[in-house]
């Protein structure tokens, strides 16, 4: 039994326009010419004062120490940015938990000191201090290669003989 399903009326079905909606052709100029919606192709030219999205550019850069030196004269204050030196904290972590620690510490160290030192504007001490924390952690790693290659000859040569 139907349980009175039966005079219920389906829903309308969905009409597709061959035309635009009559208020289209009320309108002058060059919009009344609308196209159907039927057709392929660019449905109107576009308007002329309709707002552009914006484009966003993003720089992504690595952070870098700056320093600024102000320098007062007679008329006015002089203001330049010059930027610090490299510390090479991350190439001196790096050497000291992968290659050679006893001297990546030695590394740290001195990019710390490097660090402390362009904070200080110190910049003569933090660039020989940038260079030693360099220096130590390139010994480093190049002392890590060595031992790991030296291994795996003495590793090969065991398995060999």
């Amino acid at each position: 039994m139907d349980k009175g399903y039966s005079n219920e009326k389906p829903p309308p079905s969905y009409q597709e326009y061959g035309e635009p909606p009559p208020s289209y052709f009320n309108q002058s100029g060059p919009a009344a010419s609308a196209p159907s919606f039927n057709q392929p192709g660019p449905s109107a030219p576009p308007l002329l004062h309709q707002p552009q999205p914006q484009q966003y550019n993003t720089i992504i850069q690595q952070p870098v120490n700056y320093t600024i030196v102000q320098q007062h004269g007679s008329a006015a204050t002089n203001t330049v940015i010059v930027a610090g030196p490299n510390d090479y904290f991350g190439l001196s972590v790096f050497a000291c938990l992968c290659c050679c620690w006893p001297i990546g510490i030695f590394a740290i160290l001195k990019s710390v000191e490097s660090r402390n030192a362009t904070t200080a504007n110190n910049l003569p001490v933090a660039m020989a201090a940038s260079q030693s924390a360099r220096r130590l952690a390139l010994i480093s790693i190049g002392i890590g290669v060595c031992v790991f290659c030296a291994l795996i000859g003495f590793l090969t040569i065991g398995a060999v003989g």
